[in-house]
């Protein structure tokens, strides 16, 4: 029954609904009402029998005993027997006056009188209170409200006020559930009157204003600004942001100065940023939004607004589009552009993260229109001006473009941002966008090829995005600084929880860092011997080879498999020219050229085999419509076909009489069987009767051109298949995600099958051309077992089972198709295959050294955040008797807030070294052992997952839910 805990509580529902009906009532003495303070009796039905609903107990009580139980809750909902059923009635009406400045329950000498409509805003409700200042001191209305822990809606003349654990309660359902202050807002509203007969007065405005006064002085508070004697002002660019504990910070938990730290250690204190645009955070403008200020302003992770806002000025006119290469990736900036922008102050923002997810210290910036970049250039060094370091990593979706010219730039930028051109960055672009880039770009800007960045994927600022769009809604009617101050709350928020989330996060990422890097480790040692044994000195020189790509990116990249040469493009393009050449010394072509008629019945056939595919044995009438409607297009086309080829080739009517330029009753009925009449369709024995050699030739260099293309067309579905696979088994959960999932993965399916007939058709029919040769060699036949992916086993497990055939990785092979580019000359095949070779070897490589540099780069961030932690609960220490006062409350106040925020920190640290020691001991011994025996690897592996490793949250199911985890992509997939 456990398991099903609401069939349980089904069978004791009616008992349930009879205990709440009857609170409904006066309890367990209906007949009389007596106080269960002072014992008198009421007689029913007359006024005088009052209970509390938020005091334990509800007991009844006369007026009297009820307003002195109130002294201290002057904010409980009252109730009042009106004879017939509860009413609701204020401790106001009942007599109870709320005296400021004094005890509870003492009464000043001098009380002032409050303003008759003050309200009070509570979590439970709003109030009308009859409040007394006390006149005894010289302490202000403000000051006297804010002792009392209840925040007033104006410095002057307060006639409002919200209690802080209202305030509290706004700043986290609105931080973490992204509920807006106006659906709060009338939530009290409901809670106080659910009726509209008696509706509480709108103080909305008050308490959005109060909402913005309170968290922007909880930042200023978590900042340590209250212990220092100017307080909120001065507030330096940044200071009151949360810091990631985990990056290097140096002279904090990093070297000062990396001269010491070995050439070959210096990886570890390179920082890791990126960025990226976000065109969901929008904002309208708005007629009075010039008058709505940040509190803020650049203190947190905003830029300078002044600055920025000259800069972009000045940079209003530049011109990213013409600045673009050949990248698809690029396109990014041509549809941000293009995007309406009519009514929007800001179009979007542009952020800069960590490879912790940290959001920047001013490292935040609107977007006017589009992602220019003069705005992105600003953004990105504002947030590295908090850096001390001298080089880093930067990610990016459009890297490859971004970094051209990129110190030019800099130089435009305001000197404070500008950073010595001997700082070093390294570009990437993340790894879920890098397929959509350039061939160019797979390689250099690659993660998984990168040196010192681990599993980094590069993605941390999308997930950052799925996160804070909960939040865009609202942020887009706001104005101007309140947008700016709500982003800035939500942007502390989420780095607050990182921060005390880090002995959760960094342990998910090093257990299974640990066995991936063992298994990987293993995977290419075996690797190198199979090279070692087969090709001796191979693996020395292509590791050479990779490491020059790496220190220089214009050499032929290691990790790209050779493409083919030939396309049908380029051999329609030499046919052209041909004909062109033809045409101007014998004249205007009356007819279609040989190359322009096979090139026609190239697409016919295309279109036959997608009419074909696409037949179902039982058919909906809308289906059979489109279907018949598709087979007449393709009847004519064929038609076209025949005509042209008659005049073309007009002595084909005479050798073969029976074929008509029309098509008959039956190829009519069904034009996707019909045979076009071709050099390679027609038997050998009459073909060059009808055809000139030349002709022929012509056909014999297009189809080579067709199965060569087709080819490369194949290898490029099986790379996105296996791609699509691996990731929908590693990340995709849910029925809607995997049906989604599974439907992607069927079209890539189609789209293979389809690559494979067209080969199989082009290949058939070169072969009737060219007969028996070499070519055969590279344009092999294509098997149903050869289509396979690089790492696709040649049967799945379950048939290995049933046939007794071992599948496992040891033993897998390459499919010939995968041995290198189709070329001219079979001579280059042994070139192919060890140039596939060479890339499966590279690739091996790569994969263990980034799981390897993984494990060591999680375990220098557990140290970093231990001396962070450690360090910063010093600061606090320190922080003690520093803002000098006679204040003995407010000292008292501060020393108590300065101890609790170190040992909070104390804390901390010692939990996470706690929860890190199993798992940091197996790194240790992993790292310092590099030939672990087989027993040792077994060891290690059992204790990590011995390990209660949480499960990560998944924050937003709208953007890629599945990025939560660090292996998110698999490296066989690359080069897509």
């Amino acid at each position: 029954m456990q398991d099903f805990p609401l069939t349980t509580w089904r069978m004791h529902r009616n008992e349930y609904l009879r205990e709440v009906l009857r609170l409904e009532g006066r309890g367990s003495s209906p007949g009389h009402a007596k106080c269960a303070d002072c014992l008198s009796e009421t007689p029913e039905g007359v006024e005088g029998s009052y209970r509390c609903v938020d005091c334990f107990g509800r007991d009844m009580v006369c007026k009297a005993c009820c307003v002195r139980r109130h002294l201290h809750t002057p904010l409980h909902r009252v109730e009042w027997w009106n004879g017939s059923f509860f009413e609701s009635v204020s401790l106001r009406a009942l007599g109870l006056d709320v005296q400021l400045g004094h005890a509870a329950g003492q009464r000043c000498k001098f009380p002032e009188a409050g303003p008759a409509d003050f309200i009070v805003i509570h979590s439970n409700g709003i109030h009308s209170v009859s409040l007394l200042f006390c006149g005894c001191t010289r302490v202000e209305r403000r000051v006297q409200l804010l002792r009392a822990a209840w925040w007033p809606a104006t410095p002057l003349d307060p006639h409002t006020a919200a209690t802080f654990s209202v305030l509290d309660m706004f700043h986290r359902l609105n931080l973490q559930g992204k509920l807006n202050v106006y659906d709060f807002w009338n939530t009290l509203v409901i809670k106080t009157d659910n009726t509209g007969l008696n509706s509480p007065p709108d103080r909305l405005p008050n308490f959005t204003l109060m909402a913005r006064e309170f968290s922007h002085v909880r930042m200023g508070k978590r900042a340590g600004r209250g212990h220092v004697e100017a307080g909120m002002d001065g507030v330096l660019p940044g200071e009151l942001a949360i810091k990631c504990a985990a990056c290097p910070r140096p002279g904090i938990n990093s070297p000062s100065s990396l001269e010491q730290v070995p050439e070959s250690q210096r990886w570890l204190y390179r920082p890791i940023f990126c960025m990226d645009a976000n065109f969901r955070l929008k904002n309208r403008l708005r007629v009075n939004g010039a008058k709505d200020v940040s509190l803020g302003g650049a203190s947190g992770y905003f830029v300078e607004p002044e600055g920025y806002a000259c800069h972009i000025l000045n940079a209003a006119t530049q011109d990213e589009v013409s600045l673009i290469c050949n990248c698809v990736g690029f396109s990014a900036i041509n549809n941000a552009n293009s995007k309406r922008s009519k009514g929007l102050r800001v179009t979007g923002v542009g952020a800069v993260t960590c490879r912790h997810e940290f959001w920047q210290p001013n490292g935040i910036g609107d977007l006017q229109k589009g992602e220019r970049y003069c705005n992105m250039d600003y953004i990105f060094f504002s947030a590295f001006s908090h850096s001390r370091n001298k080089s880093g990593v930067v990610s990016y979706d459009i890297a490859c473009q971004w970094s051209k010219n990129l110190w030019k730039r800099v130089d435009e930028l305001p000197s404070h941002l500008q950073v010595p051109s001997s700082t070093e960055f390294t570009f990437a672009v993340p790894k879920f966008h890098l397929p959509a880039h350039g061939t160019l770009c797979q390689g250099p800007y690659s993660f998984n090829f990168l040196n010192g960045v681990g599993r980094t994927d590069g993605e941390g600022v999308e997930r950052n995005w799925a996160n804070m769009n909960g939040a865009a809604s609202s942020t887009k009617q706001m104005g101007p600084g309140a947008r700016q101050d709500a982003i800035d709350n939500h942007c502390g928020h989420a780095n607050w929880r990182k921060t005390v989330g880090f002995g959760d996060s960094l342990l998910r990422r090093l257990v299974p860092a640990i066995a991936e890097a063992i298994k990987h480790r293993k995977v290419f040692a075996d690797f190198q011997k199979m090279v070692e044994k087969e090709k001796p000195g191979a693996a020395e020189t292509w590791e050479r080879e990779v490491l020059s790509w790496e220190k220089d990116h214009n050499l032929p990249c290691p990790y790209d498999m050779p493409a083919s040469t030939i396309t049908l493009d380029s051999v329609r393009l030499d046919l052209a020219k041909e004909d062109a050449a033809k045409g101007a010394t014998d004249g205007v072509l009356a007819v279609m050229s040989s190359a322009e008629l096979f090139m026609l019945a190239m697409e016919i056939e295309e279109a036959q085999r997608a009419v074909a595919a696409d037949i179902i044995p039982k058919p909906t009438a809308h289906q059979a419509a489109r279907l018949q409607e598709r087979r007449n297009a393709l009847a004519k086309r064929l038609v076209r076909f025949r005509v042209q080829s008659s005049k073309a080739f007009p002595i084909r009517s005479s050798v073969i009489p029976s074929e008509h330029v029309n098509l008959c009753e039956g190829e009519a009925a069904q034009p996707e069987k019909v045979v076009l009449p071709l050099p390679s369709s027609t038997s050998s024995s009459i073909r060059t009767k009808i055809y000139s050699q030349d002709a022929i030739e012509t056909e014999k260099r297009l189809r080579y051109a067709e199965a060569s293309e087709t080819l490369d067309r194949v290898r490029h579905h099986l790379r996105m298949r296996t791609y699509l696979n691996n990731y929908k088994v590693k990340n995709t959960t849910g029925q809607a995600p995997n049906t989604r999932a599974r439907n992607l993965q069927s079209q890539v399916d189609a789209k293979v099958h389809a690559a494979v007939k067209r080969y199989r058709h082009a290949r058939r029919l070169y072969a009737e051309l060219a007969g028996d040769g070499k070519w055969q060699d590279e344009l092999q036949e294509l098997r149903d077992e050869d289509v396979r992916g690089l790492s696709e086993r040649t049967v799945r497990s379950n048939e290995a089972e049933e046939e007794n055939v071992d599948g496992g990785e040891g033993k897998r092979t390459l499919s010939w198709l995968w041995y290198g580019a189709v070329s001219a000359e079979s001579e280059k095949r042994e070139a192919g295959m060890h140039a596939a070779v060479r890339t499966e070897w590279a690739k091996a490589r790569a994969r263990s050294l980034r799981w390897t540099e993984e494990v060591i780069l999680i375990r220098a961030e557990m140290q970093r955040v231990l001396l962070t932690l450690i360090l910063e609960a010093s600061q606090w220490n320190a922080m003690v008797g520093r803002l000098l006062t006679a204040d003995a409350a407010l000292v008292d106040g501060l020393t108590a807030f300065a101890n609790e925020q170190s040992t909070l920190r104390r804390r901390l640290a010692e939990n996470f070294q706690t929860v890190w020691a199993i798992a940091c001991r197996q790194a240790d011994e992993f790292l310092t052992t590099p030939n672990l025996a087989e027993a040792q690897e077994l060891a290690i592996t059992a204790a990590i997952q011995a390990l209660p490793v949480p499960r990560s949250r998944n924050l937003d199911e709208e953007y890629v839910s599945n990025l939560n985890d660090h292996d998110e992509y698999d490296d066989d997939d690359d080069d897509l």
